[in-house]
């Protein structure tokens, strides 16, 4: 077998990851990020979820509040087979605790990231309850002349 030292700590390797050793490469490497707070924005009255800027039925709040942890969660550029774990927990029923795991291959290495983050229910009224709670009438009539 040939061994290379690690430029960085000295230590014989017989595989360098970008010139590095394995555990060079690896202490630098930061599989996934997430922010510590999230707020997902909901109807009050039909329960849509307000998403990339149109509401989207969905009626299920744990649902909601895993997808919003899935749309924030930012993973490496190397990362390959990427697989996503999201647990919620309720602290209040706007609030959440989640706990999400991500595991991937980065260089064909196994890389496991555990990530914490609190998801806050923001309610709203969304444009259709909205207008109908408001007496909103909308329609299209057609003046023709004979």
């Amino acid at each position: 077998m040939n061994f290379t030292p690690c430029p960085k700590c000295g230590k014989e390797t017989e595989k360098l990851y970008d010139n590095v050793c394995k555990d060079c490469f690896f202490e630098n490497i930061v599989l996934a990020e997430l922010p510590l707070v999230l707020h997902a924005k909901t109807c009050q009255k039909c329960g849509a979820r307000f998403h990339r800027g149109k509401w989207v039925n969905m009626s299920n709040v744990e649902n909601i509040v895993i997808q919003t942890v899935e749309d924030a969660l930012s993973v490496h550029n190397l990362a390959e087979n990427i697989e996503i774990y999201v647990e919620p927990r309720q602290l209040t029923p706007y609030m959440y605790r989640v706990r999400a795991e991500v595991d991937a291959f980065v260089k064909d290495e196994p890389v496991h990231q555990e990530l914490n983050a609190e998801v806050r229910i923001v309610r709203e009224a969304c444009d259709m309850c909205s207008r109908i709670s408001g007496g909103y009438f909308e329609g299209i009539m057609q003046i023709r002349a004979t």
